[in-house]
């Protein structure tokens, strides 16, 4: 167990009885530690994501989590809101980079409303309380259909920064060390949107990018997305 997790001090700045907390042993706590509460305000972040090229609207985001580095599985929890026609972008956690951080697998869940699932082999529609898993590689976006009459709310769970390592924060920090959103500024990210596309108008599926405020991605001649 992570002894930042056990500490007297953080138990009690999140919230647990202090005379308690004093009265046990930090023995006691490393063995059998206190479940970590992370209330949805005001220790959640929130904040707007901007749209971006790689299929992505503005959309409402609120995201909480452990330090890098101190879980051994699930690290953080995200909920997104999206009204009808908003997205997320069409991106994979990929393993040469983001796997370098450990497993970035991760959760879906649908809490409110329906959204739809794209991956680069079909399409699928997702209700209330439907979950979906991504494992390492797999593209994915998750967007409320333009058809749709109401928000949609789900929520994200993963090791988002279980085993931080250097190569890990490179590929969602810039050079200022501050945080690069879901976007073609991460490494790799508007490669691999190139690519999905590609596959997706192969396979006869739409390849389309969500028309909004963003910028579409360069193309050649006759539309097609470029290499």
């Amino acid at each position: 167990m992570n002894s930042s997790l056990t500490s007297k001090d953080y138990l009690k700045a999140i919230g647990y009885p202090a005379s308690i907390i004093d009265a046990v042993s930090q023995d006691e706590l490393d063995a059998h530690p206190a479940p970590i509460v992370c209330n949805f305000n005001p220790q959640m972040i929130a904040f707007t994501w901007p749209s971006n090229r790689i299929g992505a609207t503005e959309r409402v985001w609120s995201g909480a989590g452990m330090p890098p580095g101190m879980a051994n599985f699930l690290e953080a929890y995200g909920i997104s809101i999206l009204l009808p026609g908003q997205s997320e972008g069409f991106h994979s956690h990929l393993s040469e980079w983001e796997g370098a951080g450990g497993p970035y697998d991760e959760w879906y869940i649908v809490l409110d409303g329906e959204l739809e699932l794209r991956t680069e082999y079909g399409d699928f529609l997702l209700k209330k309380w439907d979950g979906v898993y991504m494992t390492l590689n797999a593209a994915h976006q998750i967007r409320n259909p333009k058809w749709s009459t109401k928000p949609a709310v789900y929520m994200s769970l993963s090791c988002f920064n279980c085993k931080s390592t250097n190569r890990w924060d490179s590929t969602i920090q810039d050079k200022y060390g501050e945080f690069l959103t879901c976007s073609e500024e991460r490494f790799g990210y508007m490669k691999e949107y190139k690519r999905i596309t590609k596959k997706r108008r192969g396979r006869g599926l739409p390849a389309d990018y969500v028309i909004g405020t963003m910028r579409p991605p360069e193309t050649d001649q006759g539309g097609e997305v470029s290499e």
